[in-house]
């Protein structure tokens, strides 16, 4: 039988680890956070990750409206960055931010779902890579500021609301994971 803290050989039904003491009796925990996670959440946020990210840099979520024409698209995007450069480098950063993210969903999910040592780790870590990202943006849309005939899910406003969303948010949930991760140690010692 394995510990489940250091990871030592013991003989079948021992009590307690001969390397570290330990107590080798299972402890049930309920998973359901943990199985809404790997089954759901983590996937789930991967695509939105990744469509975020292809959203932004393809242009995908500008609408440009004036004299009563509508354009949309690359086409939008381009005249509306030729208004507001400095959304240009807002955009650039978040779809290859969104990009990032998605990769490190992915790689927190496999290992979550191993079960290996680090996947709570990681998750922090990804919970953390979030919020100072979203921090960035803010950052980073604080001085652009587009005309009033610019209608996207981009626009400044939105960009600045979007990232003080996802800091609180991403602080709440990172609290919240570190309490319940810390109650199950022993489910995640491969």
């Amino acid at each position: 039988m394995k510990c489940f803290k250091c990871g030592a050989d013991n003989l079948d039904g021992a009590s307690a680890c001969a390397k570290c003491g330990s107590s080798l009796i299972k402890t049930e925990h309920k998973m359901k956070w943990y199985k809404l996670l790997v089954f759901f959440g983590l996937p789930a946020s991967a695509a939105l990750y990744f469509f975020m990210s292809f959203s932004r840099l393809t242009g995908l979520n500008y609408t440009y409206s004036y004299n009563g024409n509508t354009v949309k698209g690359a086409e939008a995007r381009d005249i509306i960055l030729g208004m507001a450069p400095g959304l240009k480098t807002a955009e650039i950063f978040n779809g290859i931010t969104y990009l990032i993210l998605g990769l490190f969903t992915i790689a927190v999910w496999i290992l979550l779902l191993k079960k290996k040592k680090i996947a709570p780790v990681s998750f922090y870590i990804f919970y953390g890579l979030s919020i100072v990202l979203s921090i960035v943006s803010l950052i980073m849309s604080l001085g652009v500021k587009p005309g009033n005939n610019i209608i996207l899910s981009g626009s400044a406003d939105s960009l600045k609301f979007g990232a003080i969303v996802s800091a609180v948010i991403g602080a709440v949930m990172l609290v919240l994971n570190i309490v319940y991760f810390n109650k199950r140690k022993d489910v995640f010692v491969n």
